[in-house]
């Protein structure tokens, strides 16, 4: 299994499976801004997920954990790491 993952301006998150060059997954609700920074923290092969750490550039960052079921489809869990937004200090 390799994986990429990728952030964009609309604050969503793609996981990218590198051995087929499919798109496995696009979370369009993970943040409210666009996304700076993106890794794949955890691969857990038993509970057949990815965990995935992301900041958005105001600030906030989010822990996604994607797992995949097994009818083609999966849950998506996510939990706040860091919540408070940066002020706009640009004219």
């Amino acid at each position: 299994m390799l994986y990429l993952c990728a952030g964009y301006i609309n604050g969503a998150i793609a996981v990218w499976d590198l051995t087929t060059s499919k798109l496995e997954k696009i979370i369009t609700d993970v943040h409210v801004s666009e996304v700076i920074s993106a890794k794949i923290f955890d691969l857990n092969i038993e509970d057949n997920s990815i965990s995935i750490i992301s900041m958005e550039i105001n600030g906030p960052i989010q822990n996604t954990k994607i797992i995949k079921n097994l009818i083609l489809s999966s849950t998506v869990e996510k939990l706040p790491v860091f919540t408070k937004r940066f002020k706009n200090k640009n004219p």
